[in-house]
């Protein structure tokens, strides 16, 4: 009972977080860079996200960037090299059309499918909300490197994992990034810890 009401309190205080952050007012162009782990898993983040997605971005553009096929073998090379994690976890059992019937907004959606940051090489966006749940250092700090400088002030980053010792290369990449373009960062009291980074 007493774990039953902890989850409820953190999901309670995650989206009361995500509200205060999104209620700002932020209004040009806003990605959330959703992989197929956090639609497909049942964790409350992935459901806390969804739910923001009604209530906050309405007419905003979303970006999906997956490979649609479970973890990259370029990426899982760079964490079983720096003993992150074996990188042996399989998301593959998804699809995009899949993801899109999870999403309550399907005509702002826009689909890239691939590796990253090659998918993005030709957008020209900036962006209020992104959200990187990718599990291995390389593509977070490939994300974080392509996203940080494209981030409206006021706007926010979320990475996942960030306390997850299956994955200590979320942590990892967060603190190389941080530490090399002087950001800071505060993580969530969620399941897996999530960092927050801001542009002021």
């Amino acid at each position: 009972m007493r774990f039953f009401l902890m989850l409820m309190f953190l999901e309670t205080f995650t989206k009361m977080i995500v509200g205060l952050v999104l209620w700002k007012g932020v209004e040009e162009k806003s990605l959330i860079r959703i992989y197929q782990e956090v639609l497909q898993k049942p964790a409350f983040f992935a459901v806390i996200l969804r739910d923001i997605s009604i209530v906050y971005f309405p007419t905003k553009k979303i970006y999906l960037c997956d490979t649609f096929e479970g973890f990259d073998k370029r990426d899982i090379a760079v964490d079983d090299e720096r003993k992150f994690s074996e990188g042996s976890q399989d998301w593959s059992e998804t699809s995009i059309d899949f993801v899109l019937s999870r999403m309550p907004f399907k005509d702002n959606c826009i689909v890239r499918k691939g590796f990253f940051p090659t998918t993005m090489i030709d957008v020209d966006d900036t962006f209020c909300f992104v959200s990187l749940d990718l599990d291995l250092y390389k593509p977070i700090f490939d994300g974080l490197e392509y996203f940080y400088p494209r981030l409206v002030r006021g706007g926010y980053i979320f990475v996942h994992d960030c306390v997850n010792k299956g994955y200590l290369g979320a942590r990892e990449a967060v603190l190389e990034f941080c530490a090399k373009h002087k950001v800071g960062y505060v993580v969530l009291p969620d399941e897996w810890g999530t960092a927050v980074l801001t542009k002021a």
